[in-house]
């Protein structure tokens, strides 16, 4: 598959304590970490397994000071300016417009129309994003999700703004309540409805590591410090899924 906009690419967490979300990750996912200078200052933590990087960690900066522990959702893009200024005409926000990151790339943050926050990224080394990020293999990010409180709007903004076609999930239903993101016939991503009685919970773009029990990890989670917030499930033809929130607050997903 070609380069396009909006290929999931990458995953990081901002939290505030890296000590011990290095500590529970490594405990849940057998991840290890290596360190790297962040060109802002401070230690950017690489999460591997094997060889393979798999997700960033970083410690808040003061302006996050208050906000709970999250994973930032990364897709590619071309150019950064020219995608923010094509999401700001259909209703997004861009919250961060540059920031450089030496001699990798650069990123932007943006929020969607209906508060969902994402994060773009223009690679200096556009092979990069040839590499498939999203893998069955432990350990690994294997999909996303955004569960949103405007569902239409939130289709037919990144239908305009990534090379996506929305399409029901499973069966063809007028009903549907999952949607995926296509790209030449293949999902990317997923599209779900927050329930209109979970008016606390904002849009949001949800991260998946794939496990090899889906049962033993949300366990492990549990002994380790993490609250459930949904699951075990069973997803037909796809896996077995749950969500918790880790011990810092930031909120991860996990299937088998």
């Amino acid at each position: 598959m070609t380069n396009f906009n909006g290929k999931y690419c990458w995953v990081d967490l901002t939290t505030t304590n890296i000590e011990a979300s290095k500590r529970f990750y490594s405990d849940l996912f057998q991840w290890n970490f290596e360190e790297e200078k962040a060109p802002q200052g401070g230690t950017y933590h690489i999460a591997k397994v094997g060889d393979s990087a798999v997700a960033g960690l970083m410690t808040q900066s003061p302006e996050q000071k208050g906000a709970p522990s999250s994973w930032n959702t990364y897709f590619g893009v071309d150019s950064l300016e020219t995608f923010s200024k094509k999401a700001e005409e259909f209703g997004a926000q861009t919250v961060v417009a540059r920031q450089s990151v030496g001699d990798h790339g650069a990123l932007s943050v943006l929020k969607d129309p209906t508060g969902a926050y994402f994060c773009t990224w223009q690679s200096k080394n556009p092979a990069d994003l040839e590499k498939p990020f999203a893998s069955n293999t432990p350990g690994h990010f294997g999909w996303t999700e955004l569960a949103t409180n405007d569902l239409d709007r939130a289709g037919r903004f990144y239908s305009e703004v990534f090379e996506y076609t929305p399409a029901a999930f499973g069966a063809e239903q007028k009903d549907a309540t999952y949607f995926t993101f296509n790209y030449e016939g293949k999902p990317q991503a997923g599209l779900m409805g927050i329930p209109s009685d979970k008016t606390d919970v904002p849009s949001h773009w949800a991260n998946y590591v794939t496990v090899e029990n889906c049962d033993r990890t949300l366990e492990k989670a549990t002994q380790l410090g993490a609250q459930t917030l949904y699951g075990p499930v069973d997803v037909p033809n796809v896996g077995r899924f749950a969500k918790i929130r880790d011990p810092q607050g930031a909120v991860i997903a996990f299937i088998s």
